[in-house]
């Protein structure tokens, strides 16, 4: 699932900036230029991406979008969903292969 909503890139811009963090202290496995491209609306993110960017600037996901879109209820319940599972996800190592 991709994020493309006008105002997203730009608000996570704004916190970015307002926490005095550089791309490179939230970018984790992600390139410069995609959070770059975001930002200045040029292009979108995908929702695991995102959550991964907005750790660094201690956002809630629930909270950067409510910031988002205050009066769409049906978004946050989506996204504060996302975010609980996204937080509940555990991840499991391959099996080791038995010869």
């Amino acid at each position: 699932m991709f994020i493309s909503y006008p105002s997203c890139g730009s608000l996570f811009h704004k916190i970015r900036k307002r926490r005095q963090l550089t791309i490179h202290n939230v970018q984790g496995r992600l390139h410069k230029t995609s959070i770059s491209y975001f930002e200045n609306k040029k292009s979108e993110i995908r929702v695991s991406n995102l959550m991964e960017i907005l750790r660094p600037t201690f956002t809630e996901p629930q909270e950067y979008f409510a910031l988002i879109d205050s009066s769409n209820d049906q978004l946050r319940l989506f996204f504060t969903r996302i975010s609980e599972l996204y937080q509940n996800f555990r991840f499991k190592r391959p099996a080791k292969n038995s010869r």
